[in-house]
C-alpha cells in the first residue's frame, strides 16, 4: 500500500522530469537554429558608421599595374587596408532597396486590432 509522503515523492520526481525534458526540449530547438544551413560563402558582419563614409579610396588600379609603375609597396598598404576591403565588400553588394514610403513599412498609421 501506498503512503502519502512517498505519492508525493514520487509525483514530485516525476513532475519535475516532465520539466526538465520540457526545458531541454525549447533550448534544443534554439540552440539548433544557430546551425549552419549549408548556404556557401562567408557569414561575417560589418561595422558601418558614419565614420567610413569619410574616407572614400579610389581604384588602386591592378597589383601588375602597380609593380609596372614601381608602387607596388603603396598598393599593397591600400589594398590590405581594412577600410579599403570594407568599402569594396558594400560596394559589391548591390543597391539597397528603395522604400518609398517608410510610414508603411514600419507599420505606421495602420489600424490596430
Amino acid at each position: 500500500m501506498m503512503n502519502a509522503s512517498s505519492f508525493s515523492s514520487r509525483s514530485f520526481r516525476l513532475s519535475a522530469t516532465a520539466v526538465m525534458l520540457v526545458t531541454m526540449g525549447v533550448f534544443g530547438v534554439h540552440l539548433r537554429a544557430q546551425e549552419d544551413t549549408g548556404s556557401s560563402g562567408p557569414k561575417a558582419g560589418y561595422v558601418d558608421d558614419w565614420t567610413h563614409h569619410h574616407l572614400i579610396f579610389s581604384n588602386p588600379g591592378s597589383r601588375d599595374d602597380a609593380a609596372r609603375n614601381g608602387t607596388l609597396d603603396k598598393w599593397l598598404k591600400v589594398t590590405n587596408d581594412p577600410r579599403y576591403q570594407l568599402q569594396q565588400i558594400k560596394r559589391n553588394l548591390g543597391p539597397r532597396p528603395v522604400i518609398a514610403d517608410w510610414g508603411s513599412w514600419v507599420g505606421v498609421g495602420e489600424p490596430q486590432g
